[in-house]
Order: structure tokens, then C-alpha cells, then sequence
């Protein structure tokens, strides 16, 4: 069971690390079994230039519409000018982000509103296949057979939520905690309660401090809503905003359905 005392106990025997492809900071104890909290890329070495993170960095923070057109130009521009393929990723998460942003603010119980849902749901998808685009010209690039490349394919197909170029990706890895963190993603979105928390739980202990926020995440799913909130209290300290937000939603829209 991941508890807070073992969260805290975590957090003071780990260092900061900076993420190569969306240059977040966060917590790492063993450097070969970290996981970016934000963008979900495994840590390396590889020297990040300072015009690279002067683009990148916070792009994936962003929540006004058009901040985030302006850094998905610039983005564009990096790759164009660098032929960096880490920067297709980020843009690719940050043109999903901004699909969600149209999708949300659909409003079909308005009188009125058809116009404009139409329009915002058009733009939702012109932005998802850019991103779809993206992802594409990502994987392609990532030209070698290790473990890491698989794995860099897998994640990338998790993003658009292609489960079976996930699976068949994640079959090539040999690496057991590469290898096991896709599984926890896989029965995240199969919906086995039982699995995500034993895995999550597993990949905490490996040394990911990302096995928190999917743990978090099976034991609201498991009705376990105490136990999580006690877990998240801790969490809100380390996890990223939108991990924060998306617990938060969860464990608020379980409160008024059943509590």
C-alpha cells in the first residue's frame, strides 16, 4: 500500500531531475526508472539546449487559447529550424490539450449554442489530427530498436488512444519497468481497478513517483475515496497541475454522486 509517510519518505530521499523532451522538474530516486510526470518520457542525459527549453518549457502549463496557438507556432518553428523530433511531441500533447479546451466548452443544453458548437467542434478535431500528424512524424523519426524507442512509440500511440499500437509496441520491450508502466496505462483505460492499483502501487516501489497519481486514481475507482484523498493531500505537493485537476474532478464528481 503506497501511504503518505512512504510518499514523504520518498520525496526526501529523492533529487530533481529536468525532463529532455518538455523540460519539467521533478523527483527521481533511481535516474533508470524515471518516468516525467508531465509528458510521460523516460529520463536521459541528452544536454538540452537553452533554445530548446526557452520554447518548451511550460508549454504544456499553458491554459489560454491563444498562448498556446502562439507556443504551437514557435514549437513548429523549433522543429522546422532544429529537425528536433522531441519537439513534435510536445506540440502534439499541446494540440490535444487545446481540442479538449474547444470539446469542453460544447454546450448542448443551451438554446442557440448550435452554430457555435458546431464550430468549436470543428476546430477540436482539425487539432486533433494535427496532432494525430504530429505523433506520426514523431514515431517515424525514432528510427532504432531498443527498449527506449519502443517505448518512446508506445506512449506517443497512448496519447491518441491507440490501445493496439500501444500493446504491439509495449510486446517488443524486454526492459520489465518499461514494459510494466504500459501496462498499468493499459489497465488504466481497460478499467481493471484490480491490476491498475497492484501495478501502480509496483511501479511506486521501482522508484516512479508517477505509480502515486494512477494509484490515486484506483482507489477513488475501487470507492477507497478516503484513502485517496489522504494520498492526494501529499500528492498536491509534487504532481503536475493537470494531474491535480483531473484527481480533483474525480474525486469531486464522486462526492455528488454518491456521498
Amino acid at each position: 500500500m503506497i501511504t503518505a509517510d512512504r510518499v514523504k519518505t520518498y520525496i526526501n530521499n529523492a533529487h530533481t531531475v529536468i525532463c529532455s523532451f518538455c523540460c519539467s522538474s521533478y523527483y527521481v530516486i533511481d535516474e533508470n526508472k524515471a518516468i516525467c510526470n508531465r509528458c510521460e518520457m523516460p529520463y536521459t542525459k541528452e544536454q538540452i539546449s537553452d533554445s530548446y527549453q526557452s520554447i518548451v518549457k511550460g508549454a504544456l502549463d499553458i491554459e489560454e487559447e491563444d498562448k498556446i496557438l502562439k507556443r504551437l507556432g514557435e514549437l513548429e518553428s523549433l522543429y522546422s529550424s532544429s529537425k528536433d523530433i522531441k519537439a513534435l511531441y510536445i506540440k502534439a500533447l499541446l494540440e490535444i490539450k487545446l481540442s479538449n479546451i474547444y470539446l469542453k466548452r460544447i454546450a448542448y443544453s443551451k438554446e442557440g449554442f448550435m452554430e457555435e458548437n458546431a464550430k468549436l467542434r470543428l476546430e477540436a478535431t482539425k487539432l486533433y489530427a494535427l496532432a494525430k500528424a504530429d505523433i506520426i512524424r514523431f514515431i517515424e523519426s525514432v528510427d532504432d530498436a531498443s527498449d527506449l524507442a519502443m517505448y518512446k512509440k508506445a506512449i506517443a500511440y497512448f496519447k491518441l488512444n491507440n490501445l493496439t499500437a500501444v500493446r504491439y509496441y509495449s510486446n517488443k520491450i524486454d526492459d520489465i519497468f518499461l514494459k510494466s508502466y504500459l501496462k498499468m496505462l493499459l489497465d488504466l483505460t481497460n478499467g481493471d481497478k484490480k491490476d491498475l492499483a497492484n501495478l501502480s502501487e509496483w511501479i511506486f516501489s521501482a522508484g516512479s513517483l508517477n505509480g502515486i497519481f494512477y494509484n490515486i486514481i484506483a482507489l477513488i475507482k475501487q470507492e477507497r475515496i478516503d484513502q485517496a484523498d489522504k494520498l492526494f493531500k501529499v500528492y498536491k505537493d509534487i504532481g503536475s497541475s493537470s494531474d491535480i485537476e483531473k484527481i480533483e474532478s474525480m474525486i469531486a464528481e464522486y462526492r455528488s454522486t454518491y456521498l
